[in-house]
């Protein structure tokens, strides 16, 4: 067996990445034709021990079966023996041997043992001609083997020449490019003189170039400072013609549109959208198999590829989650230890509901996300496999003030420390005030800072609301606000508990209305 190299073909600095490319594949495809024939080999040598086995075996069950057949051939003669000798002692006692009598019977037997001697003759007969076809088989693979021997020798003389062809190659095609190389260099010689000429023309190119650059600063400054001044211009002119033109309010009138809501004719759709991120479940749809056959001959179609379609679907549904505690009994006699441990209880949201986290957290998106009542909740829920009434939903809803009592806390204590916040007020519908005598208007106030949001309802409108969302608020806080009166009682209070700073839609109102100036 020829060793082959296991690193990759050396190489060399003198030859080009094509001729390389192309001795390595001759030799990749010569070196796969020897590992080809060293793979017949040994598989032609593990049919030859397979094959020696088989033989063995069927020469150990030949052996097996003649040494049967001498033993049945040696009770056949002893029961002959037998037959003979109690035939004479019939005859001296003057009996004819019948039908009934124990000779009879003998020779039955003897019958048999002649049947199955002749049966076992028969299948050592069949082992023989088992045993001559392995050994038949045996001498062919042999052959096979001396052959592929032969293959084998062949194709490493073969590849031990295409080898030395291509080193004598690959030296010749060294010879050949050293002789480019040096006509290279010359060349590159020449395409060295142009370069530096052409190195010269840019130096000059690039001072020109610098020349044009700063007379285009000197146009875009220009450029500029008409357009901050025609800026300052246009402005102007606004708000001369917002005095002359203006509106109380700054809500707008939109010019009514021609043109028809929805897709336009002859625009080009987006397509349905691209969602890479769903889950894949694949499901396989096959023709009735009535339908799968022909009804003329009842030959059977043939499988023609498939057509692929999606549907994109949800699978919501509740179930419950069986926790089994695991309890450990202590073996030993510390009594450090306590006598029985077991695993900690699941968490819960509330103590003492069968309900998980998930159903509650679905709740609150259901109620109060999507803004749905709590019977269509309910039903809901009980859509999914969990039935539960609207009162249950009902209490539970009262049971979350704790938990948001927290975090309120701390996003009006986040904002006290904002320099900069914003408040409003607006009237909003609390229905359970009319469970108390009240009217059902409450207003909600809103304080807005740079990073939250903090909501309260509250009935009443008066500056004692304002103290409790702006009161804890430091001096160096600027509040953005209108010029309701609750909000300028922050600034009379003695110290100033924030610095008022009006809404600039109120103070575009302010310069809307102002008389226009007198020139002097």
């Amino acid at each position: 067996m020829v060793e082959r190299p296991d690193e990759p073909w050396p190489h060399s600095p003198g030859l080009s990445t094509t001729a390389e490319a192309y001795w390595r594949s001759l030799y990749e495809r010569e070196r796969a034709r020897a590992e080809a024939a060293e793979a017949r080999c040994e598989e032609l040598r593990w049919a030859e021990v397979d094959s020696r086995a088989r033989a063995g075996t069927l020469k150990w069950q030949f052996d097996k079966c003649r040494s049967k057949l001498a033993t049945r051939v040696g009770e056949l003669k002893e029961a002959r023996a037998e037959v003979a000798r109690l035939e004479k002692q019939l005859l001296k006692a003057g009996v004819e041997p019948g039908k009934s009598s124990p000779l009879e019977s003998l020779r039955k037997d003897v019958a048999r043992l002649e049947d199955r001697l002749a049966w076992e003759k028969m299948e050592t007969a069949d082992h023989k001609k088992t045993i001559q076809y392995r050994e038949e088989e045996l001498i062919r693979l042999y052959g096979k083997l001396r052959e592929s021997r032969d293959e084998l020798r062949v194709s490493l003389r073969a590849a031990g020449r295409v080898k030395e062809g291509l080193k004598e190659r690959l030296l010749r095609a060294k010879e050949a490019l050293r002789t480019r190389s040096s006509r290279r260099d010359a060349e590159l010689r020449k395409a060295l003189g142009r370069s530096r000429r052409q190195k010269t023309a840019l130096r000059s190119l690039w001072r020109e170039n610098g020349r044009l650059r700063r007379a285009l600063r000197k146009s875009e400054t220009r450029r500029a400072r008409l357009e901050a001044e025609l800026a300052k211009l246009r402005a102007t002119g606004a708000v001369l013609a917002r005095r002359l033109f203006g509106r109380g309010s700054e809500r707008q009138e939109r010019p009514r549109s021609e043109r028809r809501r929805g897709r336009q004719p002859g625009a080009q759709g987006h397509g349905r959208t691209p969602r890479p991120a769903l889950d894949e479940k694949t499901e396989v749809r096959n023709p009735p198999a009535g339908a799968r056959v022909c009804a003329s001959c009842g030959q059977p179609y043939a499988a023609n590829g498939a057509e692929v379609s999606t549907i994109i679907e949800i699978e919501v549904s509740a179930h419950k989650r069986v926790i089994h505690r695991t309890r450990w009994r202590r073996r030993c006699g510390c009594a450090s230890s306590p006598v029985e441990v077991s695993a900690p209880p699941a968490p819960r949201l509330f103590a003492g509901t069968s309900f998980g986290t998930s159903v509650w957290a679905r709740f609150l998106f259901e109620r109060y996300a999507c803004f749905r009542p709590l019977r269509r909740v309910a039903e809901w829920l009980s859509d999914q496999g969990l039935p539960v009434s609207a009162g249950t939903l009902a209490a539970g809803a009262h049971r979350f003030t704790p938990m948001f009592e927290p975090p309120a806390a701390a996003i009006l204590d986040r904002q006290n420390e904002a320099a900069v916040r914003h408040g409003d007020e607006t009237m909003w519908r609390v229905q359970s005030l009319r469970e108390q005598g009240r009217s059902s208007r409450a207003w909600l106030w809103t304080s807005v800072s740079a990073d939250s949001v903090y909501f309260h309802v509250d009935p009443s409108r008066s500056a004692e609301v304002a103290m409790k969302l702006f009161g804890a608020a430091g001096s160096h806080t600027v509040l953005v606000c209108d010029r309701y009166s609750a909000y300028k009682k922050l600034a009379r209070i003695p110290g100033g508990l924030v610095t008022l700073s009006w809404c600039w839609s109120h103070v575009r109102r302010d310069y809307i209305t102002a008389p226009p100036a007198r020139r002097v």
